[in-house]
C-alpha cells in the first residue's frame, strides 16, 4: 500500500478510494477514554434545541367592492389595484381605503383570520360638482329681439337639475344635460343684466356659471323694477338655492385633476454633486436648458363654497392657487412661466419661480424642495372638510415633514398643520418656512397695497434701497426716514425684512382697490419667523422670475427668528403647531387681525368707520368705548363674502375712544384705537 499526501497528518489510499489515518495516528483505548468520557457526560447537560417554527398561517383572502367599481385601493399605505379586486392578508387587523377621481375617499378596518374568507363593499360619496357652460348667442340685444341661451352640464354620475336665473330670478329649468332657453327681453329696460346657470347633481353638489349681457330698448317700453337689495348679513353673490344651502354645512370636495404650465426645459440642465454641494439635491447647469414647452402636471383640487384650491405634488406640493369664489379673485402670484431664477440657497444656486404656497427645508432662502416631488395626500374628515397631506423625507438632515392643509366647508381659511421629526440617531440643526408669494385680486400688484405688522421696528434681512439700513440693521416701523413703509408705493427697489419684535403674533396684506388680501395667524411661542418681501416697482430685474412684469409680495412664517438663526431638533424628537391664513375680502386695511376676525377702525371726517370681516359666519358685537363708558354698541353677524360696516359719529372730547369686538358670552376678540 502506497500512501501519498493529501493533506497536513492525512494519507490518500488510491486503491482504495478513501481517506485512512496512518498507524502512527491510533491510540490506546485507555487513552481514547480518558478524552471522550468528559466530553460525553458534558453533552447531557447542554440545553435542548429549539422547538422548530411553526408552519406560516395560511392568508385570509378579502374580496374588495365598491359602487361606482374602478376606485384605487390602498393598503398600509401601498396601492394594491382597483374594484373589485381580491386580496390576500395576513392574519390581524388592516386599513383599507378608497379613492377615485370625482369621489370622496373611505376608509375601513377590517380584521381576518387565517384563511377567512371576507367581502367588504363600500358605497363610495359623490364629492365633484358638475361641470357647466353657459353661451349667450349675443352680449348686448335689442328688447324686441330676445336672447337665445344655452346651458350645458356633465357629471360623473345623474344629474339633478338644471336651473337658469336672471338676475336671481328663476327663468327655466329642466331635469336634463342641457336647457336652451328663448329669453324673452321686452319687459327689460335698458341695462346690463346676468344670467346664471346652477347645475346640481344627484349627491347635491352644485356648480354655476354666469355671463352678463346688455340690453338697448325702446323708449315706449315698460321697464323692469329693481331687484331686491340683500341685507349686509346675507352673502352678497347668494341666489335662493345658495342661500338656502347657506344652513346645511355641505362637505367639501377633493378631486384629481391635470394643468397645463408654459415650462422651461431646465430638467435637462440639473445634475447631483453631493461631494462639491454639500448636499444630495440637483444642482442646475443653466447652458443645459431646453426651450419651453407646455407641461401637463397633475393636480388636486379642493373646493368648498368660497375657496377653490390647486396643489401640485410634482412641484414642491405647493399650494399653487386659491381662488375666492364669491368674486373669482385669485390668491396667489403664478409665472407665466416656470422657470428657474438665480436666487435660492448659496450651495444649490437656483430656485424655481412657480409661484403659490411653497414648503421650505432645511435651509433658509427657500431650501432644497421647493421643486422636489412631494406626497399629497387627500383625507376627508368627519366635519366634511378635507385635509390634504403634504409630506416628505429630507434625505440631508434625515428629516420628515409633514404639511396638513385643512379646508372646512363653511370657511375662507386655510388651517395649516406643521409637523417635523428627526429621524436621525443624533441632533440635526435646521430652518423650516412656509412662503405665500401672493397677488391678491389680479395679475402683480399696485401701488395702494398696503402692510399690516403689528411692531414698532423690524429688522432688515436685505434691501436695493440705500435710504434704509443694510442687512441686520434695525428700521423703524411702519415710519422710517419720513416714509410710511406700510403703503407699498413707498418702496424702493426691493426690501426684505423680519417682524422680530411684534407685538401681536399676525402679518397681513391688503389691497384697497381691488379689495381684497391675506392674514396670517400664528402660535409665536413656536413658529417664531414672521418676514414680508417684495420687489418695488422701480426693480430692474424683474426678468430673472418672470417674463409678463409683473411683481408680488412674499409672506413668510417659519420656526427661527431669522433666516441667520437655525433651529434644532434632537435624536427622534418632533415639533409641531398650526396656525391660520385666511382671505381678507370686501373689507378694509386691518388694525388688528385674529383667526376669528379682522378690525378695521379709522377716522373719515366726522364719523368713525369700523369694518369687520371674519374666515366664517360669526355672531359678534361692536362697541365704542370712550375712557370707561360705552358710547355705541351693534350686534351684527359677519360672512366670508360680506363684511359687517357701520359708520359711528365723532366722539366728543379730546379723549380717544376704542373699538372692541365681543364674541357671544362677552369675550374680547379684538380691540384697537383708531
Amino acid at each position: 500500500m502506497r500512501w501519498f499526501g493529501k493533506a497536513p497528518g492525512v494519507l490518500y489510499n488510491r486503491r482504495m478510494r478513501r481517506r485512512v489515518w496512518p498507524p502512527q495516528w491510533f491510540l490506546p483505548r485507555w487513552l481514547l477514554v480518558a478524552v471522550l468520557l468528559p466530553a460525553l457526560v458534558a453533552c447531557r447537560r447542554l440545553p435542548a434545541l429549539p422547538t422548530p417554527l411553526p408552519t406560516t398561517a395560511a392568508p385570509a383572502r378579502v374580496a374588495v367592492l365598491s359602487d361606482p367599481a374602478g376606485a384605487s385601493v390602498w393598503v398600509a399605505g401601498q396601492r394594491r389595484g382597483e374594484t373589485p379586486l381580491d386580496l390576500e392578508l395576513a392574519p390581524g387587523t388592516h386599513d383599507i381605503s378608497l379613492s377615485r377621481d370625482g369621489y370622496g375617499f373611505d376608509d375601513v378596518a377590517v380584521s381576518v383570520a387565517a384563511g377567512e374568507a371576507l367581502t367588504v363593499s363600500r358605497e363610495l360619496d359623490d364629492i365633484a360638482p358638475p361641470s357647466v357652460s353657459l353661451d349667450l348667442a349675443a352680449t348686448t340685444v335689442l328688447a324686441e329681439d330676445g336672447l337665445k341661451v344655452q346651458a350645458d352640464a356633465a357629471d360623473n354620475g345623474p344629474l339633478l337639475s338644471l336651473r337658469l336665473y336672471l338676475d336671481g330670478e328663476l327663468v327655466a329649468e329642466a331635469a336634463a344635460e342641457r336647457i336652451v332657453h328663448n329669453l324673452d327681453t321686452r319687459s327689460l329696460a335698458p341695462g346690463t343684466y346676468e344670467l346664471q346657470v346652477i347645475a346640481k347633481d344627484a349627491a347635491g353638489n352644485e356648480t354655476e356659471r354666469r355671463a352678463r349681457f346688455a340690453v338697448r330698448h325702446p323708449a315706449s317700453a315698460t321697464p323692469r323694477p329693481s331687484p331686491t337689495v340683500r341685507s349686509t348679513s346675507t352673502p352678497a353673490t347668494a341666489t335662493p338655492e345658495v342661500a338656502a344651502a347657506a344652513t346645511s354645512q355641505p362637505k367639501v370636495a377633493a378631486w384629481w385633476d391635470e394643468i397645463t404650465l408654459e415650462t422651461m426645459g431646465y430638467q435637462a440642465g440639473l445634475y447631483t454633486d453631493p461631494a462639491g454641494a454639500g448636499h444630495p439635491y440637483p444642482l442646475l447647469d443653466r447652458s443645459a436648458m431646453t426651450p419651453p414647452e407646455p407641461v401637463v402636471y397633475r393636480a388636486l383640487r379642493v373646493r368648498n363654497r368660497y375657496l377653490d384650491l390647486t396643489f401640485l405634488p410634482e412641484l414642491g406640493g405647493r399650494l399653487y392657487q386659491a381662488r375666492f369664489l364669491p368674486t373669482g379673485q385669485d390668491l396667489f402670484w403664478t409665472a407665466p412661466m416656470v422657470k428657474p431664477t438665480h436666487w435660492g440657497p448659496l450651495d444649490q444656486g437656483w430656485w424655481l419661480a412657480v409661484g403659490g404656497m411653497e414648503w421650505c427645508l432645511p435651509v433658509d432662502e427657500h431650501g432644497y424642495l421647493t421643486a422636489e416631488p412631494w406626497d399629497v395626500l387627500p383625507m376627508a374628515r368627519e366635519d366634511g372638510g378635507v385635509t390634504v397631506r403634504i409630506s416628505i423625507l429630507e434625505r440631508s438632515r434625515n428629516m420628515r415633514a409633514e404639511i396638513d392643509v385643512t379646508l372646512l366647508p363653511d370657511e375662507a381659511a386655510l388651517r395649516i398643520g406643521t409637523r417635523l421629526e428627526n429621524l436621525s440617531e443624533g441632533p440635526v440643526s435646521y430652518q423650516y418656512w412656509m412662503n405665500a408669494i401672493l397677488s391678491p385680486g389680479g395679475e402683480g400688484i399696485g401701488p395702494d397695497l398696503r402692510f399690516v405688522v403689528p411692531a414698532d421696528e423690524v429688522t432688515v434681512h436685505s434691501t436695493g434701497d440705500p435710504g434704509l439700513p443694510d442687512a441686520h440693521g434695525v428700521m423703524g416701523w411702519p415710519m422710517h426716514g419720513g416714509r410710511d413703509m406700510r403703503i407699498y408705493d413707498n418702496w424702493r427697489n426691493w426690501l426684505g425684512f423680519f417682524a422680530t419684535k411684534a407685538t401681536a403674533p399676525y402679518t397681513a396684506i391688503y389691497s384697497p382697490e381691488r379689495a381684497f388680501g391675506m392674514a396670517r395667524v400664528y402660535p409665536p411661542d413656536v413658529a417664531r419667523g414672521a418676514k414680508l418681501f417684495a420687489f418695488a416697482r422701480d426693480f430692474a430685474d424683474v426678468g430673472a422670475y418672470t417674463d409678463d412684469g409683473t411683481r408680488y409680495v412674499e409672506m413668510w412664517g417659519g420656526v427661527t427668528p431669522t433666516f441667520w438663526d437655525y433651529a434644532t431638533l434632537a435624536a427622534g424628537e418632533i415639533i409641531q403647531w398650526h396656525e391660520s391664513w385666511w382671505v381678507l375680502a370686501g373689507s378694509d386695511v386691518p388694525c388688528a387681525v385674529s383667526a376669528k376676525a379682522s378690525l378695521s377702525a379709522r377716522m373719515a371726517g366726522e364719523t368713525l368707520k369700523v369694518t369687520v370681516a371674519s374666515p366664517a359666519p360669526k355672531d359678534l358685537t361692536c362697541q365704542v368705548l370712550q375712557g370707561g363708558d360705552v358710547l355705541y354698541e351693534s350686534l351684527f353677524t359677519v360672512h366670508p363674502d360680506a363684511p359687517w360696516t357701520r359708520e359711528f359719529p365723532r366722539a366728543s372730547g379730546d379723549e380717544k375712544v376704542t373699538v372692541r369686538l365681543l364674541a357671544a358670552g362677552g369675550m374680547e376678540v379684538l380691540r384697537c384705537t383708531p
